[in-house]
């Protein structure tokens, strides 16, 4: 019964892949171009789920000039998201160590005031598929 699930689960996956091909969806977002650099692409974790790490040494410079009160962040699906600034973590959507999230869509905000001081900006997405 087990495999059954497993291949079902598998094949439920592959299908969902398709449709987001179909639709447009890139496995990168098109907001990495302009403030992000991929620091590690989409790559396999000893636990089954999947990272992908992006970093800014700009986006904040957004803050700093005055004309945003929030760093709007990519938007993901089914993903636990840290953000990082200067290594102090000011954002996580998982609300527990057993990957509650607060949501299965979310595109995060973060205030001015948490980034605006950092050098650098570090984006985490861990995807449960």
């Amino acid at each position: 019964m087990n495999e059954f699930l497993a291949s079902l689960d598998q094949w439920a996956l592959q299908v969902l892949m398709v449709l987001y091909h179909l639709m447009g969806v890139q496995d990168l977002p098109s907001e990495a171009s302009s403030h992000w650099k991929v620091v590690e692409r989409w790559s396999a974790q000893p636990d089954g789920h999947y990272r992908l790490v992006l970093e800014s040494e700009t986006i904040q410079e957004e803050c700093r000039s005055g004309r945003a009160r929030y760093v709007i962040f990519p938007q993901t699906y089914m993903a636990k998201q840290e953000i990082y600034a200067d290594n102090i973590r000011v954002y996580t959507n998982e609300m527990d160590k057993e990957w509650h999230l607060r949501s299965f869509l979310e595109r995060p905000l973060v205030n001015c005031d948490h980034v605006n001081k950092s050098e650098k900006i570090i984006f985490s997405i861990l995807s449960y598929n």
